[in-house]
C-alpha cells in the first residue's frame, strides 16, 4: 500500500497541472486579440501559443494514480485538451489566412482603377454576410445560409465519429422544416447540389451512430404528395420525420436544428412567403426560445398518438425544462 505522503503529491502536481491549463488557455485568448490587434507582440504570437499548449498537453497526459479517485477526471483532462488544440487550430488558421488575405489584396492592387474598385466593393459585401453574435455567428444570404448549413453537417459527422470512437452517447439533431420543401427534392433544379450533398452527410452521420429527427411543418392538415416523397426517403435512410400543420403549432419566424447535449443551435429566419432563407444563426448555447419551440413540438405528438421513438426518454427529460 502506498503511502499517504505519495497520494498527498500526485494530488498537488493534478492540481497545478489543472491551474496551468485553465492559465494558459486564457492566456492563449490574450494571445489571439493580440494578433488581431497587430501590437508588437504579434510575431511571437503563434510559436509562444504552441509552446504553451504543448507544456500544458505534457502536464495533462501525466498518469496520476489519484485520477481513478477524483470522479469526471477524464472527461475534464478531455475537454481543457480539447480547447487548447481548438486554439491552437485557431491561431494557425488565423496566419494562413492573414497570408491568403495580403495576397489577394496585393493582386487586386496591381489590376485598372475599375477592377480594383469593383472587387473591393465585392469582397466588402461578402464580409458584411458574416458578422458575430452574442453567442454565435450569423450569415445573411440565402447562398451562405445553405452553403453554411452544408458545412455544419460535415461539421456534425466529424464530431459524432469522434464520440463514437470514445464510445459516449451519440448527436440527436432535432430539427424543424417549415418553409419551402424545394430544398428536400433532388428534381428541382434550383436546390439540386444542395440536396444532394446535405443527404448524403446526413447518411454519413447516421452510419456512424448519430441520430436525427425532423418535424415537417405544412399548410395543409396533412402531409402533401411532395412532403411524404420526401419524408419516404429520409425514414428509408434512419431519420424518424413527423409531420405537423401550421395550425397546430406555435407561430415563429424560424425553422432550427437543435442540440442540448451538445449546447448548440442553428436557427434559419425565413424571407418573404417561406421560399427564400433570409439568413442562418449558429450559437454555443441552449437557446430559450429555440428549447420552447421544440418542447412543445415534443408534446403536441405526443397529444396527437404520434410520439417521437428515437430519442431515449432520458436523453430528452434531461434537457427538457
Amino acid at each position: 500500500m502506498k503511502p499517504k505522503k505519495f497520494y498527498s503529491s500526485r494530488l498537488f502536481f493534478f492540481l497545478i497541472s489543472i491551474i496551468v491549463a485553465f492559465g494558459s488557455e486564457a492566456m492563449m485568448e490574450y494571445l489571439i486579440e493580440d494578433a488581431l490587434q497587430k501590437y508588437n507582440l504579434t510575431q511571437l504570437t503563434i510559436p509562444v501559443a504552441i509552446a504553451i499548449g504543448i507544456l500544458t498537453n505534457i502536464a495533462l497526459i501525466l498518469n496520476f494514480d489519484i485520477f481513478e479517485k477524483i470522479p469526471n477526471v477524464q472527461k475534464l483532462q478531455e475537454d481543457i485538451k480539447r480547447e487548447i488544440d481548438s486554439t491552437e487550430r485557431l491561431l494557425l488558421a488565423l496566419k494562413e489566412e492573414e497570408t491568403v488575405i495580403k495576397d489577394i489584396f496585393n493582386r487586386i492592387n496591381q489590376r485598372n482603377s475599375i477592377l480594383k474598385d469593383f472587387s473591393i466593393n465585392l469582397i466588402g459585401t461578402y464580409l458584411k454576410g458574416f458578422s458575430n453574435t452574442s453567442y454565435g455567428i450569423e450569415l445573411t444570404g440565402e447562398y451562405w445560409a445553405l452553403r453554411t448549413y452544408m458545412e455544419f453537417w460535415d461539421f456534425l459527422v466529424k464530431v459524432q465519429i469522434e464520440k463514437e470512437a470514445r464510445g459516449r452517447d451519440c448527436v440527436i439533431a432535432r430539427c424543424t422544416h417549415s418553409n419551402d420543401i424545394s430544398i428536400w427534392k433532388e428534381s428541382d433544379k434550383a436546390y439540386k447540389e444542395f440536396s444532394y450533398d446535405l443527404y448524403r452527410l446526413q447518411r454519413e452521420f447516421i452510419k456512424h451512430g448519430g441520430k436525427i429527427v425532423r418535424v415537417f411543418i405544412g399548410e395543409d392538415d396533412a402531409a402533401n404528395d411532395d412532403y411524404q416523397e420526401v419524408m419516404k426517403r429520409m425514414e428509408q435512410m434512419g431519420i424518424e420525420t413527423k409531420y405537423l400543420s401550421q395550425d397546430e403549432t406555435v407561430e415563429r419566424s424560424f425553422d432550427f436544428m437543435y442540440m442540448p447535449d451538445e449546447e448548440l443551435a442553428m436557427k434559419w429566419i425565413t424571407g418573404a412567403r417561406g421560399r427564400r432563407l433570409a439568413k442562418c444563426i449558429i450559437e454555443a448555447r441552449v437557446d430559450l426560445e429555440v428549447k420552447s419551440a421544440w418542447n412543445s413540438l415534443w408534446d403536441k405528438l405526443i397529444e396527437k398518438g404520434d410520439k417521437i421513438e428515437s430519442i431515449p426518454e432520458y436523453r430528452e427529460h434531461d434537457k427538457r425544462r
